[in-house]
């Protein structure tokens, strides 16, 4: 271009020539920057009576915000309204009177079962003494009995006419292992000269499905009865002796609810295997023990609260009826 200005001059309009500008774009070229300002400002270049889109979805903005326009129900949508809110209503009690009901059935259940587990343990507590004397008292039974057990009631029937006593008892126990253990050592044992005749009562078999499911409960842990236990020994007198056979898990005395700091002369031992189990009962059973002959078996029941304590057994708990008296056992 400098050295050849007139080739340079003639270059430029022969481009100029071939790329003619659009005059719609050089009309619109002086206006670009008020255009610019104009949208700054926040016009638009929409023609005059046209929504610009912004504005528009604003307007759409504020149609949502305002309440809806509500219209009057026709007779028969209202007559509909009422069915279906009277059948909520029909459905809601049915539910709550479903659920009382469920729950209702479900306690009585539970009364049941409570009702005859606490049978079922009443009469593990009753043994039937035959063939006695008949100078001998219900005291006499007590301090012959009392060995394996505290003794809650002794049930001897009298003769109206001699006012004397018929030959036989029921003897009810605290505890189940006592009855069972009287059962076992006292059968064929003379007392007062004669033999007594021992035995569980004629309505224990109506409770022999629960007595049995007890009992398998009772396999579980590997618990032992101890009766018979002086009354200066404590439970680590008692512990330290029966840790000979292995390592004790509980030991627990039953307390007396009169003098808390004594026992009734009675408890039970759990050990951490079954072998320790056995080996105390045949090692310890009428072992002398401060004066006294313990009375060692096993235990018939799982883990229950001593009577007298919280959660115990209530004996006066009014339960069912046996289904048949009971009586002495056929000999």
């Amino acid at each position: 271009f400098v050295f050849f200005p007139k080739m340079a001059s003639a270059m430029a309009a022969e481009l100029i020539a071939a790329n003619p500008q659009p005059p719609s774009e050089q009309a619109q070229a002086p206006q670009s920057e008020p255009r610019r300002e104009r949208k700054r400002r926040g016009f638009s270049d929409a023609p005059v009576g046209e929504a610009v889109p912004s504005q528009q979805s604003a307007i759409d903005d504020e149609s949502c915000l305002l309440p809806p326009v509500l219209t009057n129900l026709t007779e028969e949508q209202e007559t509909v309204l009422a069915r279906a809110k009277k059948y909520c209503m029909e459905q809601s009690v049915a539910m709550v009177l479903k659920k009382q009901s469920t729950s209702q059935a479900q306690n009585v259940i539970a009364l049941q079962e409570a009702s005859q587990r606490q049978r079922a343990l009443m009469l593990m507590c009753r043994i039937y003494v035959g063939s006695i004397y008949y100078d001998l008292k219900d005291d006499n039974l007590r301090s012959v009995f009392g060995a394996f057990g505290p003794v809650k009631a002794v049930d001897m029937s009298f003769d109206l006419q001699t006012q004397k006593h018929k030959g036989y008892a029921f003897v009810e126990f605290e505890a189940p292992e006592a009855a069972q253990l009287a059962l076992e050592q006292m059968n064929g044992v003379v007392v007062g000269g004669r033999n007594v005749k021992v035995g569980r009562p004629n309505n224990v078999p109506q409770a022999a499905p629960i007595i049995q499911q007890m009992h398998q409960e009772a396999e579980k842990y590997n618990r032992v009865y101890v009766g018979s236990i002086h009354p200066d020994l404590s439970e680590s007198d008692i512990r330290s002796v029966f840790e000979a056979f292995g390592t004790i898990r509980a030991c627990q005395l039953c307390p007396d609810p009169l003098v808390p700091e004594k026992h009734r002369g009675y408890g039970y031992i759990e050990y951490e295997n079954h072998q320790s189990r056995i080996d105390a009962i045949q090692s310890m059973n009428l072992f002398e023990l401060g004066g006294q002959y313990l009375r060692v078996g096993r235990a018939l029941t799982p883990p229950l609260p001593f009577p007298g304590t919280p959660g115990a057994i209530n004996p006066f708990m009014p339960i069912a009826p046996p289904s048949a008296p009971t009586t002495m056992p056929a000999e």
